[in-house]
């Protein structure tokens, strides 16, 4: 294994320079990549995996009531530039689901037969508790003793993190007030906001 620490901000320079570098000084047959923007130089074949097109995130983001930071204005503007000529040079192209391959097919015309449909899981360690005390341990130290709805939120307006705190609170009425919501993945939403929200 390699592994290579690279500061957001580099990020650019390491995909045009660094990954054509390495995959010459390696010899590697294939560069698995999971980012929007593959190299303009150098050789090397490559599988892409996208989890969506990037319009989908880059319009989100500019819809977004909080501020847009300038190294996301940059990043979404350089990945929207690099994605068809990543689309083209990319040998395979793996998709979560049958609905992007249906976008990039009908957006970006890409040949059907370049990508394949493979839905995401999980790692068997997310499995659910089978054990009573367990899941008991897990409701004391979450405060939450009948029981509660996970929520993960990092931010990301696309996770609709407000939509969730307000159905939650439409839903109490039938799944009692014991029951809790928790959010986890962002110092966000903070439990005083939870609290009026939700």
């Amino acid at each position: 294994w390699h592994f290579i620490t690279i500061s957001k901000w580099k990020s650019f320079l390491w995909e045009q320079i660094g990954i054509p570098y390495w995959i010459q000084r390696l010899r590697l047959d294939l560069f698995h990549v999971t980012t929007d923007r593959l190299p303009c130089i150098g050789k090397g074949r490559f599988v892409l995996q996208l989890f969506e097109i990037p319009d989908h995130r880059v319009g989100s983001a500019r819809r977004a009531k909080s501020g847009y930071p300038l190294y996301s204005r940059v990043s979404n503007f350089l990945n929207l530039s690099f994605f068809p000529h990543s689309l083209n040079r990319a040998a395979r192209i793996l998709v979560s689901s049958g609905n992007t391959k249906k976008e990039l097919m009908a957006t970006y015309r890409v040949d059907p037969k370049k990508i394949h449909v493979i839905p995401l899981s999980h790692e068997t360690v997310f499995m659910p508790a089978n054990d009573p005390r367990s899941v008991l341990e897990i409701r004391e130290k979450f405060g939450v003793p009948a029981g509660y709805l996970l929520h993960f939120s990092t931010q990301d307006p696309r996770e609709n993190t407000e939509a969730v705190l307000a159905l939650f609170h439409q839903a109490k009425v039938r799944i009692g007030r014991g029951i809790k919501l928790l959010i986890i993945g962002s110092e966000k939403y903070q439990e005083a906001d939870v609290v009026c929200k939700g």
